[in-house]
This record gives C-alpha cells, sequence and structure tokens, in this order.
C-alpha cells in the first residue's frame, strides 16, 4: 500500500531533482501521512553509545520480541530537520517505500524549528510509534528531550547529527569528512594556481556538526594549498537558498576559482550561478560533499563540479536504518554506532559509485 507522501517531497525526489530543489526548496518542511495500522505494544529502554560497536537488543527493548508476532506493523516516525535537503528526502522517501518488508509502518516529516520537531516527536508517541528517527535540528535541545523519551521505551536511532540520548545512530565524521573534500580542492588549486585562487566556502552555521565539516575545509586548504584566500562565506543547505548568495558572492569577486560546499544543494547552487555567470571555465571548479544524481551527472559531464565525497545516499541510510531497527525489535545484537561510508569521487570513479548507489549518469 503507497505512502500518501507530500506533494512537496515527491517532487524532490523526482528524476529532475535540481529543478524539484528550485522549484520547491523554500523550507516547507511538509509532513507525509502514513496509512493507519495496529501495532502491538512493544518498548525500549537505552544509554548512550560509550564507544561500543554493538549492543545486545534485549537492553534497548525488553518487550520487543512480542512486537512482531502475527504481521503486525511497529509504527516509526521519523523528523528530519530539513527535507529541501535531497539526501534526506530521498532517505525518508525510501523508508516509506520499504517499510513494510522490514514489519515497520512509517511517518517522515520536516521541521523549521527544535520545537516544532520536540512537537513533532511527542505526536509520533501519541500516535503510537515505537521507534523515533531524528536527525536533529538543535543537537543539545533534542539529545536533552530524547532522555525522557527513552524513558518511556521509546526506539531512538539518530541520523547525521550526535545527540546525547540515543539507542543507535549513524554518523559522519564531520570534521574529516570537511578535510577531505577540501583536500581534493587543494589538490585542483595546487595544479591550476601555484600562486593560489580566490576560494568560496558554503557553511550552515545554525547546525553545530556542520561547523566541524568548515572547520575540516578551512583547515585542509590552509595545510594543502596555502596560498588559496578564502574571499566568501554563504550559508544554507538547499540550492533554493545559496543560489542567490552564490550569484552575489560571485559578482563581488569575479576571480573566484574553487567553491567547497558542505552538500550537494551548495555545489548545485554554485553550479547553476557560474554558468549562469559565464564562469564556468576549465580552470573553476566545485567540491562538495554528498554525490546525489545530479552532482554526479555534473562530475561525469565535466560541468563545474569537479569531485565530491559520497556519504553513501539516502537510500543506503534508510536501509541501514530499518535494518538496525529490525535487529532491535526481533531482540538480536544490533550496532550501535554505525559510521557513514566515506568515499572521494572524480570523473575516474564517479561511473562505479553511480551504478553502486543506482544512479544513471549517462
Amino acid at each position: 500500500m503507497k505512502k500518501n507522501i507530500s506533494k512537496w517531497v515527491a517532487l524532490t525526489l523526482a528524476g529532475a531533482m535540481a529543478c524539484g530543489l528550485m522549484g520547491c526548496g523554500s523550507g516547507d518542511n511538509a509532513a507525509s501521512t502514513a496509512k493507519s495500522t495496529s501495532e502491538k505494544s512493544a518498548s525500549a529502554t537505552s544509554t548512550p553509545a560509550a564507544g561500543s560497536s554493538s549492543s545486545s537488543a534485549a537492553s534497548a527493548s525488553s518487550a520487543s520480541a512480542s512486537s512482531g508476532t502475527s504481521g503486525e506493523l511497529i509504527k516509526v516516525g521519523v523528523t528530519f530537520g530539513d527535507l529541501a535537503n535531497p539526501v534526506w528526502a530521498d532517505c525518508a522517501n525510501h523508508m516509506m517505500e520499504v517499510d513494510e518488508s522490514y514489519g515497520f509502518d512509517v511517518t517522515a516529516v520536516g521541521c523549521d524549528s527544535s520545537d516544532e520537531q520536540i512537537d513533532q516527536v511527542e505526536n509520533f508517541i501519541t500516535s503510537g510509534c515505537k521507534a523515533i528517527v531524528v536527525g536533529a535540528k538543535d543537537t543539545d535541545s533534542m539529545g536533552d528531550y530524547m532522555k525522557q523519551v527513552i524513558d518511556e521505551g521509546i526506539v531512538v536511532f539518530a541520523l547525521g547529527y550526535e545527540i546525547s540520548n540515543y539507542t543507535a545512530d549513524m554518523m559522519v565524521r564531520n570534521y574529516d569528512v570537511g578535510y577531505s573534500v577540501a583536500s581534493m580542492a587543494a589538490e585542483w588549486i595546487n595544479e591550476k594556481f601555484p600562486d593560489g585562487c580566490e576560494v568560496l566556502i558554503n557553511d550552515a552555521p545554525e547546525y553545530d556538526v556542520l561547523v566541524d565539516r568548515v572547520s575540516g575545509m578551512e583547515a585542509a586548504l590552509k595545510d594543502l594549498a596555502p596560498k588559496a584566500k578564502i574571499v566568501s562565506y554563504i550559508s544554507g543547505t538547499t540550492t533554493a537558498e545559496i543560489l542567490p548568495q552564490a550569484e552575489n558572492a560571485m559578482t563581488a569577486n569575479p576571480n573566484i576559482k574553487v567553491c567547497v560546499t558542505i552538500g550537494d544543494g551548495g555545489a548545485l547552487a554554485c553550479k547553476e550561478a557560474a554558468n549562469g555567470m559565464g564562469l564556468n571555465t576549465d580552470d573553476f571548479a566545485i567540491f562538495g560533499v554528498d554525490c546525489t544524481e545530479q552532482v554526479a551527472k555534473a562530475i561525469y559531464q565535466g560541468d563545474a563540479i569537479r569531485g565530491a565525497m559520497s556519504l553513501g545516499g539516502g537510500k543506503l541510510h534508510g536501509e541501514t536504518i530499518l535494518d538496525v531497527l529490525q535487529k532491535i525489535f526481533a531482540d538480536e545484537d544490533y550496532p550501535k554506532n554505525t559510521p557513514y561510508p566515506e568515499t572521494q569521487v572524480t570523473k575516474e570513479n564517479v561511473a562505479e559509485v553511480a551504478e553502486q548507489m543506482g544512479f544513471s549518469i549517462e
């Protein structure tokens, strides 16, 4: 049975992802509505990870073994800080597409503030959800709040942004990822501009973990391309919000030759800005985190984006979450901490990476 996914999310996940983002990335994180199902009572308790790679599901769900019998689906609520982010939207959409095969009934929503996100979690619990998947808008407030959720016997899966209380998580090594993507930029700079060049950085200071990512970018440029000069910072995570900033920055600094971005939204925005302003020359380069289909196509076609850090993609993230939750509710051992995969993607290996992720780039 199909979910009633919001028009907003559906458009974002359509084949022309860049166009979808341009038309819909307005910050409207509309909720998707899942079908009604009944589920058996399940309870879970947890403590934050303490460096262990796996945990006993018995400690996370004392009644989970009785939750998935008789074919009844377990309700799972998903709340992400920004469904305009195509990777998160892809993750949410895929979870809702395949949830029943894992024994779950998934509903996914986005939020515009930490208070709204906490309200969403409360609504999920009231509706009977036995597990919450959260990409935290604010890690401090959400971490504190999730202690109460866990005490109520709810399983908590943290995605992307570390919070202090959770049952299991999937995390990015943000400083290292930032350093890695900027090291690709530094290699380009040293080859094309041995005397240095002007650089644009895309950040998002409202996300503390992305501050770490930008710190890694800055450190790599300082260490590996010390003659490069950062002349502009533009903020945001979606193509729509970043594009006008990119255009303004490139107008004010027409000698920018390299852009380093925290995500694919920034990479696509910088590409569009450079193309529209006639700046996309053979020595112009964009390097960003996340290798979505649109980014992979640009790398393959040599269209301004020269490299990216792949973190596995939304489909892989969604299946990983469902697999871990399935283990928890089946009372099996499960990995408490799952790292994102990290792959440097260039024109030389983009076809292979795209095939692994199910993209068509030709």
